[in-house]
């Protein structure tokens, strides 16, 4: 079979099937073993040719269905065996591209070795080393965000498939999802609200998750040390892109339009869509973006990349290229251990009320400005490369609130006087001025002072960044409308002292409030919403607009004003509801 091709037939009920890892030696050692058996007479050359091809087992009336022999997908590197529940296919841990440990760090993405037989693949595979989750170590913020970490590993060029049919010459819209956890953590199976199915089923659309490298597996920059390692501080996005080809290259065979790909990232992977709209090498791998949350792209030059990774490199005792394979061969923990002598991330320590209002100390390693990236997108212009791709930007409203105060609950004691003591801290002698300008929006909460802090730390850290976004786009003529909108719907968890937090948006907009109830409660005012706005993302996806018949009109943002659709109880769009106070804070 040739790398490239790609069959678009069944595979037969009766070919044999092969775990992953596979490899030539595990081949001929399977092949070995049985006919060795056979000739012994302990099984007969009929029976060798049995163990391999057993009979599928009836599936009526299943609504999980994982046989030895269905379903089965043609990829250009090999076929690949599924699940499906209550209708919807899912493949996980699909390799896109080649292990990346050992002698291939920091190299550019390579394609996978193409395998014989049928890869199993109905699990998540390895998700990129990270650092400790800290949240782990508090009992309530493990509860509310009941955090799958994975297996660690560097073979971490997978990705997962949510579709409604495979095989039958559908041509469906295609959400591909870009995770959170700024650009040193996460994976496309972190929280339980990045699963596809639901939306896959309920919009008739394709849901793909894609992991790839983070922190200094990412953004090392070791090109003084040859073309090997050309672009090694941009990684993370390069392997964005591969995974994109792969799709472009195989999403047809399951059911999906290779031409109709959306790309939608939240926190740290709405920054990464931010970046990509920018990024020459991913021209024409999608349609439209969407963004939850977006980190803001930062000015961070290649001498800033290298300045950083010198002095990392340095910590990890690597002083030329004769050092290289002790750097290839060190562990992760001893990596980590050098990138945290340095310093993960300029700034200092968190102020009394657990963050700050303004949003500086950049992260140590991030996407940096070059050949990669020619600008910095968005900032100031909107990229001309993705001039005709629709945006979707937005925020919650309290953002940050519960990771800080699910950590400390004493903040929901503070009186007005101390949470102005706060905000003056970052707005010296304008705490009262802008608590008072909050105060008047009426916006949802517990009724405490500790509200009014989380709906300025929700602007500064995210909806700032979603408007300006939106804005930029809307004042550049000729190019593709941007629409804005703000999830404010409060958690009833814990009393309602999470209120909207950072990600809670994400499990409306894929439909999946029944398996975050720890987060929702699984009420019908959490279904109700749910229902909304999964539809207005699967309408998104589908025409790049937003609208459907089951919401208020929702207008793009012009020139000249912000229009934004809360996604509340009530659903309803605002027009520069909070233009006052984001001014204010902007100062």
């Amino acid at each position: 079979m040739k790398k490239n091709a790609i069959i678009s037939t069944p595979v037969a009920e009766n070919e044999s099937i092969v775990s992953t890892p596979f490899t030539r030696r595990s081949f001929l050692g399977t092949g070995l073993a049985l006919a060795g058996a056979a000739g012994t007479g302990l099984i007969t050359p009929a029976q060798a040719t049995a163990q391999t091809a057993k009979p599928a087992p009836s599936v009526t009336g299943r609504k999980m269905i994982a046989s030895d022999t269905k379903p089965v997908v043609e990829t250009q590197y090999g076929k690949i065996r599924g699940s499906i529940h209550d209708g919807i296919y899912s493949f996980k841990g699909v390799p896109y591209g080649a292990n990346t440990g050992g002698a291939n760090r920091w190299m550019m993405a390579k394609e996978p070795t193409p395998w014989a037989g049928i890869r199993s693949s109905v699990c998540y595979s390895y998700t990129c080393p990270t650092l400790y989750r800290t949240g782990w170590s508090h009992d309530e913020e493990r509860f509310i965000s009941d955090w799958s970490d994975g297996v660690a590993g560097e073979d971490v060029l997978n990705l997962s498939v949510w579709t409604p049919g495979i095989y039958d010459n559908k041509k469906r819209p295609v959400l591909v999802w870009i995770h959170g956890g700024g650009y040193t953590g996460g994976s496309n199976e972190e929280l339980k609200s990045y699963d596809g199915e639901r939306l896959a089923r309920r919009g008739d659309i394709i849901v793909v998750g894609l992991n790839h490298r983070l922190n200094i597996l990412a953004f090392l920059n070791l090109e003084k040390f040859g073309d090997q390692y050309k672009n090694s501080q941009n990684n993370l996005h390069l392997d964005l892109v591969a995974g994109l080809k792969w799709i472009k290259n195989n999403i047809a065979n399951f059911g999906g339009d290779p031409d109709a790909v959306t790309v939608f990232g939240q926190s740290g992977g709405g920054g990464k869509v931010t970046y990509l709209a920018g990024m020459p090498a991913a021209k024409g791998l999608f349609r439209a973006i969407a963004m939850e949350s977006p980190a803001s792209p930062r000015k961070y030059t290649q001498e800033d990349s290298v300045t950083y990774s010198d002095s990392v490199l340095d910590a990890l005792g690597i002083k030329s290229a004769a050092d290289l394979p002790k750097l290839h061969a060190m562990t992760y923990d001893q990596l980590l251990a050098g990138w945290q002598s340095v310093g993960r991330r300029a700034g200092g320590s968190p102020p009394p009320l657990g963050r700050s209002l303004r949003q500086g100390g950049g992260l140590a390693f991030q996407p940096s400005t070059g050949p990669v990236f020619p600008e910095l997108p968005f900032y100031p212009n909107s990229p001309a490369i993705a001039a005709n791709v629709p945006l979707l930007t937005g925020a919650v409203l309290n953002e940050f609130g519960n990771s800080i105060q699910l950590a400390n609950p004493a903040l929901e004691d503070l009186t007005k006087e101390q949470v102005i003591a706060g905000i003056n801290l970052d707005f010296p002698g304008k705490g009262e001025a802008l608590y008072a300008a909050f105060e008047k929006l009426k916006l949802p909460g517990r009724g405490v002072p500790f509200d009014i802090f989380t709906q300025m730390l929700g602007i500064t850290s995210f909806r700032a960044n979603a408007v300006h976004i939106a804005q930029v786009r809307a004042a550049t003529p000729g190019q593709a409308p941007a629409y804005n909108y703000q999830f404010r719907w409060q958690s009833p968890t814990f009393d309602g002292r999470p209120r909207a937090f950072h990600t809670a948006g994400l499990q409306f907009a894929f439909d999946n409030v029944e398996r975050c109830a720890s987060a929702t409660g699984n009420g019908p005012d959490a279904q109700a919403l749910a229902d909304v706005m999964s539809e207005a993302f699967i309408a998104f996806v589908k025409t790049g607009n937003p609208n459907h018949k089951g919401m208020p009109k929702w207008d793009p943002v012009t020139a000249d004003k912000v229009s934004t659709m809360i996604f509340d109880n009530k659903v309803e769009q605002l027009v520069d509801f909070d233009k006052e106070q984001m001014a204010m804070l902007a100062t």
